[in-house]
């Protein structure tokens, strides 16, 4: 195998070098894993931050207790439960989570939310509303995910002063820390 001189910073090197005796490999072998995991992701149209990133938001959910279920045992389930007070609380949960480790520019936490969701789904969120389009759900999916998004906003100290809710699209209307009455603040539009 042809080997090839590759330059790069000195103390990246020297990190590289004290991992690699602590992990009993070659330089040669973990630089070879890295650019290898390099290629890959760039054959994804990722970059390894991105990827970290979203490892990172992946482990927060699991230390928050979310878990993957499939969707057609989450229907049934839906079918026989009211469950929409578990899924806001759990919002409240992963919004906590995400403060603690470091989440609070709005950009950042809906990215978080798009990466957990994991639906193909397009989420905006913005200091007065929440707009999420999701044309393939059902609307007690729908109802589900405002759930855990006024969860999460609640958490970061926002009040709900409003939901629509309709066939693929929710939109979350909120304000910062105010406080607004619960009466009437949840509209729901059949679609």
């Amino acid at each position: 195998m042809k080997r090839k001189f590759v330059a790069a910073r000195a103390d990246l090197v020297e990190k590289i070098s004290e991992l690699a005796k602590k992990s009993g490999r070659t330089m040669f072998s973990i630089l070879n894993e890295a650019l290898d995991a390099f290629i890959k992701a760039k054959e994804k149209n990722k970059d390894l931050y991105t990827i970290l990133e979203e490892m990172s938001v992946i482990e927060i959910a699991r230390n928050a207790g979310m878990i993957f279920v499939p969707e057609a045992i989450y229907n049934i389930i839906m079918e026989n439960n009211n469950i929409e007070n578990y899924w806001k609380n759990s919002g409240q949960l992963f919004g906590k989570y995400l403060e603690i480790n470091g989440f609070k520019e709005l950009k950042n936490i809906e990215k978080a939310i798009k990466e957990i969701v994991g639906e193909d789904i397009d989420i905006s969120i913005s200091s007065n509303k929440i707009i999420c389009i999701c044309p393939r759900l059902m609307e007690n999916r729908l109802r589900d995910i405002a759930s855990f998004l006024e969860g999460v906003m609640v958490n970061f100290g926002f009040n709900i002063i409003k939901k629509e809710i309709s066939k693929g699209i929710v939109i979350i209307r909120m304000k910062k820390g105010e406080t607004i009455a619960r009466e009437g603040r949840e509209k729901t539009i059949s679609g």
